[in-house]
């Protein structure tokens, strides 16, 4: 406490009246170690130390209150972060056709529940209902209602049909898919549908099946689609994982699968799904997704005695004739030479991919101009 020359100036200065107090030199310490005893510098260095200690714990609690705090805030932020990105996927997707979605979408897309707070802060809400991450509401909204209208109808057109194939010889599980299970259809729209078969027989189901719309006039051609059927994609019952036939980035062909719309052919449809949803939960982030809810017609599942019959009549060496009919009336498809060579379609003896042309990778730039945009939003 002490300096050098015997002053107390070190001392606090409440204990000190004035400055007159204080001791100015060697002569008069005696004099005023009356008036200042040792004990008084004893005092205040308790007094001091005392206070110092408080501080030193009073701030290493204040630190620690505010670490957990600001833990908690950034575990929420590393947990909604993620979550942000994958609706803003999954509305990127869906802006390609300017079509915005419900919660309840949403989370059947993701496989987890939404927050309200987070779709209304982040995103735009129409009618506090729909949300996507287009800025034109009334656009948005016309799409919507145009859409539902249009898929009430493409819906029940495409139930009624699904049922009268069911008696098809071959045909095993019949779904609707693009944009018809998708959602965002309008009036120019016709009905895709996706068609198993049985191993072995996937040209005589594809014969007769496209034989019938084109009798009845509603097989779909490129300048009528308009409530017409396309029958654009066959595989067989043993085709397996449709990872194979990915393109390097290809947002569409995991949104396609799950969005499939099965009418009938459950056991087939589980087969192939349970075949899939690994990779397209590797793919699109999340979690592996159970089957969509799916409410299946049970009466659809019954055995048709038709189709038994049919197939009867129909030994292996019609899949031979068929095979050799339709390549050839698709020989300008495959031909390299030819106008109307389409490479992206696909002519195999387990497998018929028959949509031309194929949009996926158009569809792919679209989505990554429009998810990076957004993505550096947040």
């Amino acid at each position: 406490m002490l300096r050098n020359n015997g002053s107390f100036k070190n001392m606090p200065w409440e204990f000190l009246e004035n400055e007159k107090d204080y001791p100015k030199n060697k002569q008069d310490n005696a004099e005023k170690e009356e008036k200042y005893p040792k004990c008084v510098c004893v005092f205040v260095n308790t007094r001091r130390t005392i206070l110092f200690v408080f501080l030193i714990y009073y701030t290493f609690f204040y630190l620690f209150w505010q670490f957990l705090t600001f833990s908690d805030i950034f575990s929420k932020i590393s947990e909604v972060i993620p979550l942000l990105k994958k609706i803003n996927s999954l509305l990127a997707f869906f802006a390609i056709w300017e079509y915005p979605l419900q919660k309840e979408e949403i989370e059947l897309f993701l496989g987890e529940n939404v927050a309200q707070e987070i779709l209304n802060q982040h995103f735009v809400a129409l009618e506090g209902k729909y949300y996507s991450t287009i800025s034109d509401t009334e656009l948005l909204k016309k799409r919507r209602a145009e859409a539902e209208i249009f898929s009430e109808v493409i819906q029940k057109k495409a139930r009624k049909f699904a049922k009268i194939l069911r008696h098809f010889p071959f045909l095993r599980c019949v779904s609707l898919c693009n944009t018809g299970a998708m959602g965002p259809v309008s009036k120019d729209s016709d009905i895709d549908f996706f068609l198993i078969t049985k191993k072995g027989r996937i040209w005589t189901a594809r014969f007769w099946s496209t034989f019938f719309f084109h009798i009845i006039g509603l097989r779909a051609k490129r300048t009528d689609t308009s409530g017409k059927f396309c029958l654009s994609f066959y595989i067989d019952e043993e085709f397996g994982s449709f990872e194979k036939l990915k393109k390097p980035h290809d947002i569409y062909l995991p949104f396609w699968i799950f969005t499939l719309q099965p009418f009938w052919g459950k056991p087939y449809f589980e087969k192939f799904w349970e075949e899939n949803k690994s990779w397209i939960s590797k793919e699109y982030g999340i979690p592996q997704p159970d089957m969509k809810i799916i409410h299946w017609d049970e009466n659809s599942e019954k055995e048709s005695i038709l189709q038994k019959i049919l197939e009867f009549f129909q030994p292996n060496f019609f899949e031979q004739i068929f095979r050799a009919i339709l390549l050839l009336k698709s020989k300008k498809f495959r031909n390299p030479n030819s106008p109307e060579y389409a490479p992206d379609m696909i002519f195999e003896n387990d497998i018929q991919k028959l949509h031309n042309p194929d949009l996926r990778n158009e569809i792919q730039e679209k989505w990554e101009a429009h998810y990076q945009n957004l993505k550096s939003k947040i």
